[in-house]
């Protein structure tokens, strides 16, 4: 995923030499440098897709928690929701509502918040969308 980052990078910096565009460039840029920090702090060799991967979801949350700051008409609204695609295009294809209730009656699991998310965590890994799998396991639950 490292070299696959790293090209996408390469391809932004021509766009953005061709076009001007920088969201693209300065979003990869942004993710390949906290991966190769979280790297660095583990002492781990290379980068994994995993901390690619936790590296784009916190530059994805950093970037939705920036939204609040711009007014509806204000064009630092629109870069940023850009760049957030951007990120969301490293993302593996994230577990649906429906998969989890699947899972969890598929597999009689209890009705223990703790135990679900454990199971769903070590099934779907970083396919799991937290938020969707807390409320959804909630849902189960009741």
């Amino acid at each position: 995923m490292e070299k696959k980052l790293r090209q996408l990078i390469k391809e932004a910096m021509l766009l953005k030499k061709e076009t001007g565009n920088v969201n693209r460039y300065q979003t990869f840029k942004n993710i390949l440098e906290k991966a190769q920090k979280e790297a660095k702090d583990k002492r781990l060799d290379s980068v994994s897709d995993e901390l690619i991967v936790l590296a784009a979801k916190r530059e994805i949350k950093q970037l939705e928690d920036a939204l609040q700051y711009f007014g509806a008409d204000d064009k630092r609204k629109d870069d940023t929701l850009e760049c957030i695609n951007y990120a969301k295009e490293l993302l593996p294809t994230m577990v649906t509502a429906e998969q989890i209730i699947e899972f969890l009656t598929a597999n009689n699991a209890d009705k223990n918040m703790g135990a679900c998310m454990k199971m769903l965590k070590a099934e779907f890994k970083d396919a799991l969308d937290g938020k969707v799998a807390s409320t959804t396991v909630k849902e189960y639950i009741k």
